[in-house]
Order: structure tokens, then sequence, then C-alpha cells
């Protein structure tokens, strides 16, 4: 079972200098932590950020911030993913470890920079200098030992149980994904072909998958040896990908593959009885994508190959006998940019 989301809220109070009495601050530092019951519970979270801190986290502070924390797995292997909002946006973290208590050692130290980092560097300072200037221990005297005085009995004090707390639901682990783009392609059409692309997807922790779609403007193949004319090419394309992202930050890689497969036509310009011919084309594609993923819509630039695995042939007859003008490259390039929700 896993432990229920744990809600700290805390409001930093700001006290006025001289008689002046207290006032609420505006600003608010929340937490919240999910994690399964293996793991450190949420006071040994919260214990181990006011460590980094060096204070409690009722203390003032001077920005909005929530931080939610996920935990995620089995003993022996553990990931979290660490989520910053404030109104500055939204940032993600992930860390990993076969230990979850060192993962949450590693997840309070990122929710202690985030919330003040200027405060965990001047308290790691002032540990630093204070353990440098302890002297070296010295003997302890001889002490002589006295029975102990008589105690008096203790008294009774009653204990008081907390509220049970409501769980919220968790947080999703997955989320869909939209992208829309430009693209120039060389050696699937003749010369260098510009097109758009739409993607839509699923992303489940660092892995993707998604359908994309894409449009090739007209393109033409001029037919040699003979008066002037022209074979007008287009294509659509529809094919499928897997991704995964091997590094997530502000900047984020994203390393895609797959397959496509697509109607290509072609049409005569300029010449005798012209018709239209449909033929399919396949290919597999290998892609490179960097994306800044700090602004919840992230623009990206990307950079594939392919290897052609049907490629049709187009073409004239003269004199009976098939000439043939274009057919596509085994190997191309596409280069894109476009924008992303759900990197």
């Amino acid at each position: 079972m896993v432990r229920g989301l744990a809600s700290i809220a805390v409001v930093a109070v700001g006290l006025a200098s001289g008689t002046a009495r207290a006032q609420d601050a505006s600003e608010r530092v929340s937490l919240r932590y999910s994690a399964p019951d293996v793991c450190p519970d949420d006071a040994e979270l919260v214990r181990a950020v006011e460590g980094f801190l060096g204070q409690p986290l009722a203390e003032g502070r001077e920005q909005r911030l929530s931080v939610t924390v996920n935990v995620q797995g089995n003993p022996g292997s553990f990931s979290a993913k660490l989520s910053f909002k404030s109104p500055q946006g939204t940032e993600e973290r992930f860390l990993e470890h076969p230990d979850c208590s060192k993962l949450t050692e590693g997840v309070a130290l990122l929710a202690a920079l985030a919330i003040d980092p200027e405060r965990v560097k001047a308290h790691q300072a002032a540990a630093d200098a204070i353990g440098s200037a302890k002297p070296a221990p010295t003997p302890a005297p001889e002490l002589k030992l006295e029975p102990p005085p008589h105690a008096p009995p203790a008294t009774e004090r009653s204990v008081v149980c907390p509220e049970p707390r409501k769980t919220p639901p968790p947080e999703p682990t997955s989320e869909g994904t939209l992208s829309v783009a430009a693209f120039l392609g060389v050696g699937t059409l003749p010369g260098a072909t510009p097109g758009v692309a739409t993607e839509a997807g699923l992303r489940v922790r660092r892995f993707r998958v998604a359908l994309v779609g894409r449009y090739w403007l007209n393109s033409s193949a001029d037919v040699t040896g003979g008066p002037p004319s022209s074979i007008e090419l287009s294509l659509a394309t529809m094919g499928l990908r897997a991704c995964v992202l091997p590094a997530v930050g502000a900047w984020s890689w994203l390393v895609c593959a797959g397959a496509d497969l697509g109607d290509m036509a072609g049409s005569g310009q300029g010449v005798d009885n012209a018709h239209t011919r449909h033929a399919l084309l396949a290919d597999a594609e290998a892609s490179l994508s960097l994306a800044y993923t700090r602004s919840r819509v992230a623009p990206f630039v990307s950079l594939g190959a392919s290897v052609g695995l049907a490629r049709p042939r187009f073409g004239v007859v003269r004199n009976s006998v098939p000439d043939e003008t274009f057919q596509p490259s085994q190997l191309g390039v596409l280069a894109s940019v476009g924008v992303a929700c759900g990197l």
C-alpha cells in the first residue's frame, strides 16, 4: 500500500520592529509528499528539510512555493518526482536510488534549496566553521559517585491524539503530450521540401509513445530528354514513435525511434496522357530532440534520419518504354522546430 499524501502548509510570519504587533505574511510555502510504506514518513521528510535549512519551516519566507514529492518503487529500486510550482512557473526534478532513506535525504536537500538556497548555504558554512573550530577533547575529571537524590513522583500528563487527516488522491504518473512543428526534409521528395507535422501521445515517467502525422508540400521532378515537362509529387505520412528522456531539466533531451507509412502521389505536368498515380512509401526513422521544458509550452528543435523501406518509382512512358524520373533516396534527413506540451 502507498502512504497517503501529506500536506504541510507553512505560513510565514514576520515580526515588526519595536513594539509593532505581528502580522501574518502573505507568502506561503507548501509541501506535499507521497511514498510507499517502506519509505520514511512525512514527519521525517519535514525534519530533514528543516535540518538543511537550520530553522523550522514556519519561519518567514520571501517567496510563494509549492513542492510536491511523489516516490514510487520497491526495495532496491526507488524513484522520486519533484514538482516545484511558483509564480514564475513549474519545474520538475527526478531522483533514483536503491535505498529509499537515502532517496528521501536527497529529496529533502532539493526541497530546502528550492525554498531558501541562501539559508541552506549559510547553515552549511556555519556547521563547517563550528566543526573546524571545535577544540580537541580533554580528559574528563574523576567523578565522585553519590547516591542520587530522591526523585519526586511522576505526574500524569494527558496525551492528545491528532485528528485523522484526509488523504488526497495520488498524483497521476502519466500525462498526455501534444506538439506542432514545421520541418524541412531532404531525400524523400525532390530537393529540400518543407512541411508541417503534428504529434499526439502519452508520457509515462521518462518514456513516451506517440502518433505522428506529416504533410509535405508539393515538389516537382523535371523529366529529362524531351520537351519541358515534370512530375508533381505530394506526400502525406502517418507514423508511430517510441521515445525516452535520458536527461530531464530546464533543457531536456528526447531520443525517439519509429516507422512511417505514407501515400505518395505523382502527376505529370506537360506530358501527353497525364494521370495521377498513388504509391506506398515506408521508412524507419530515428531522431534526437532538445526542448526547453521550464515553461508549460516547451519549444524544441529536432534532427532525424530515415532509411527507406518502400521507395516508389515515378516516371513517364516514351515509345512504350518506361523512363524513370524520380525515386526517394535510401537515406533521408529531416530537421524540425516547434512547440510541445507535456514533455
